[in-house]
């Protein structure tokens, strides 16, 4: 063994069994690798515990406990499914008109707005809107309609020639007008996106109706017209074509029996009838309809909704209370209000009995 050194690295002694120099760093090695996976896997193993209970935990929160559970028939939106269900069932069938303009009352305010797809109910007032309906039934079915329009995004691409058909003199002094004008305020004054031929056609039809209507209702078509011509500065010629000088007026080519809106050349026209109009036997009728194009650029555009609120009744308390002297002047002597041109001087003009019945003479 002194004469030859042991060699260094791996070698084979005569038993056959191996050796190594670095077999106590192995050894070292070795160890401290088993200590480092050892470690590892513990980590890993609580890794894998924390991810098991929060899962567990996430389990526990979706799933509620027996006290907090709910029933299909105790959630809201089954019952909005039921009720659009139900009602989309009865309009199919054959309603009355009397039990159908009832629907159409509620609906709008009762049932669209609690359903969750109002637009199912689209077909059934589209088909109410539609130009050959009852005239009241597509009053009722303008409001439904509107409320999806704006609401809810539905496309109606006829909306406003049917919107065109239902002006008509009776629907001015109709029982359900009041709603049907403040549809028909925000439908046009609200939308400045509309032509000017358009605007025209409206303008001219509801001046035609106003010469029939009742007083309020001449006085709301006034209003909105006055605030459409100001709005649309392009249907102002309405206001201010003059005729030739050689003929005696200018010739209307408006076609009023088409509910065509764009086919009714308006814009050529005049508009003849707020001369006709100005000449009322209503002193506000007539004097708004003499305002019609003198404003100026500052004067601001008619307040509409307090013209929807005049009746019959209204005007004649307006005009009563115009007699009665006002508190501050007490000694202001009360004027009485004229109701007849000519004072009467019996109940019947040509009758044999008629100085007998002869108001303040004597029997």
């Amino acid at each position: 063994n002194y004469l030859f050194p042991t060699p260094k690295g791996n070698y084979t002694d005569a038993s056959g069994n191996s050796s190594d120099d670095d077999s106590d760093s192995d050894v070292d090695a070795d160890s401290n690798n088993d200590d480092d996976s050892s470690d590892e896997d513990e980590s890993d193993e609580e890794k894998d515990d924390e991810e098991e209970s929060n899962a567990s935990k996430k389990r526990k929160r979706r799933q509620p406990s027996k006290s907090n559970r709910t029933f299909a028939f105790q959630q809201v939106k089954h019952h909005h499914r039921a009720l659009s269900n139900a009602w989309l069932a009865v309009l199919k069938l054959e309603i009355p008109t009397n039990a159908l303009n009832h629907a159409l009352r509620f609906l709008p305010k009762n049932v669209l707005s609690r359903v969750h797809q109002p637009l199912r109910f689209s077909d059934f007032f589209v088909r109410a809107y539609s130009p050959g309906s009852n005239g009241i039934t597509s009053l009722l079915a303008l409001d439904g309609l509107f409320y999806l329009m704006t609401e809810h995004g539905l496309e109606h691409p006829r909306f406003y020639e049917s919107l065109y058909t239902l002006v008509q003199p009776q629907a001015l002094g109709a029982k359900h007008r009041g709603r049907f004008l403040e549809l028909l305020t925000k439908c046009l004054c609200r939308n400045e996106m509309l032509p000017a031929h358009i605007v025209a056609s409206f303008v001219k039809r509801l001046l035609r109706a106003a010469l029939n209507a009742p007083p309020p209702g001449a006085l709301f078509v006034l209003a909105i017209s006055a605030n459409l011509l100001r709005q649309h500065a392009e249907c102002a010629c309405l206001i201010h074509r003059n005729g030739d000088k050689d003929d005696n007026g200018i010739e209307d080519v408006f076609d009023a029996h088409t509910n065509d809106p764009t086919k009714t050349r308006a814009l050529e026209s005049s508009l003849w009838e707020l001369s006709a109009l100005s000449q009322h036997y209503y002193p506000a009728v007539a004097t708004l309809a003499k305002s019609i194009g003198t404003e100026d650029d500052k004067t601001p555009l008619l307040d509409t909704d307090d013209f929807l609120r005049h009746t019959y009744k209204s005007l004649f308390d307006q005009e009563r209370k115009r007699g009665e002297p006002s508190h501050k002047k007490k000694r202001q002597k009360k004027i009485a209000t004229p109701l007849t041109f000519v004072e009467p001087k019996g109940l019947f003009d040509d009758d044999i009995l008629g100085e007998i019945l002869s108001i303040g003479g004597n029997i």
